[in-house]
């Protein structure tokens, strides 16, 4: 008859559940260690994946922040171009002036064509998108008037600045005014993507 074989306890701890034989040990110690090899496999997919989230989110915030400094830098170009208008329609003679230093409707349909082409699935955000709109339509209607004005004066050598001054002055006021909604999420963007890169 074969002698039982020898139990070893845990701990040295003489208690049925914490001794087994060196076989049951074995048993056990693989058993553990498969599992442990299965949640270590499980967490690194886990982190792959949720690395591979993490970096989709930078890409998909730069990428906007990108596609609104684009924005906001064309708005201050084409702000430019109504600053000088409303500033030399100021008084009559910086109109005349301003007026005769060649055709300004060239420059004004350039940048008009420029507001036509970028489309609203160009801009992010359904208060951008209505922002740029409303920049479009004052660029558009202070420089037909402007247009308009300097084809009347060289036809007859007339120009009013008064009411010209006041049209303009309000489409810079929209511009003005967009500009720091474009600046706000700017803003909000870089914190985004600070939080996420530091994340």
């Amino acid at each position: 008859m074969e002698a039982p074989a020898t139990e070893i306890c845990l701990l040295a701890i003489d208690w049925w559940p914490m001794c087994m034989t060196k076989a049951e040990w074995s048993g056990w110690v693989q058993a553990i260690g498969s599992i442990a090899a299965i949640a270590a496999a499980a967490y690194g997919i886990y982190w792959q994946v949720k690395r591979q989230h993490a970096l989709q989110a930078i890409r998909e915030v730069e990428a906007e922040l990108k596609q609104v400094r684009d924005l906001q830098t064309f708005l201050v170009f084409a702000d430019s171009y109504l600053g000088r208008l409303s500033g030399a329609a100021m008084f009559d003679d910086t109109y005349r002036t301003y007026m005769g230093e060649g055709d300004h409707s060239v420059d004004f349909t350039a940048v008009s064509e420029v507001f036509q082409e970028t489309h609203s699935r160009d801009i992010p955000g359904p208060l951008l998108k209505l922002g740029f709109k409303h920049c479009a339509n004052a660029f558009k209607r202070a420089t037909t008037r402007a247009s308009a004005a300097q084809a009347k004066w060289a036809t007859d050598g007339r120009l009013v600045n008064g009411p010209d001054h006041l049209l303009f002055a309000e489409s810079r006021k929209v511009f003005l005014f967009n500009a720091e909604v474009f600046r706000e999420r700017i803003k909000e963007l870089e914190a985004e993507l600070t939080k996420l890169v530091g994340g």
